[in-house]
């Protein structure tokens, strides 16, 4: 059976990361191991920079920057826009409408694909949304039922 995976906050590894400068990798990880092994330690050793730039409470640094953020927000505007008056936004309309945008602002690389579409919904926490009725349509004879409440046959039941 193999060993389970551990995931560690970038606060952690940046302490490991200087216990390793002072001590080295192998006293770090005799240490402070059997994880973090040495492996993990050089790994971490060789992200540095870019840990000391991540958040510190998150885990890993995953989510590069978008590559047009003006698009993005520009795109996210029209989104809920859109949702706003009561219209529904599928995937191929934020394509269309980015590419729309694109071409204005003079873009020439940005390709639009289904797997933009949802990294950039992922990106700004929007969803897929299903269109649902307000309500449930009443009965054809619903003015039969009026005087029910009136009817002293229904009057003892608890409501």
């Amino acid at each position: 059976m193999s060993a389970k995976r551990s995931s560690y906050k970038i606060s952690y590894k940046l302490r490991v990361v200087d216990y390793a400068k002072e001590h080295g990798n192998r006293a770090a990880a005799r240490v402070l191991g059997p994880p973090p092994t040495e492996k993990m330690l050089r790994v971490w050793r060789q992200q540095e920079e870019q840990l000391m730039r991540a958040q510190k409470g998150k885990h890993n640094l995953c989510f590069p920057a978008p590559h047009w953020p003006e698009l993005e927000d520009d795109i996210k505007t029209w989104v809920l826009n859109e949702r706003n008056s009561g219209r529904s936004v599928s995937t191929k309309m934020i394509i269309h409408e980015a590419m729309r945008i694109a071409e204005q602002r003079g873009i020439q690389n940005f390709a639009g694909t289904e797997g933009w579409c949802y990294r950039f919904m992922k990106r700004k926490g929007l969803s897929m949304r299903t269109k649902t009725s307000i309500a449930q349509k009443m009965p054809a004879d619903y003015e039969d039922f009026s005087g029910v409440e009136d009817d002293e046959e229904f009057s003892g039941l608890k409501r």
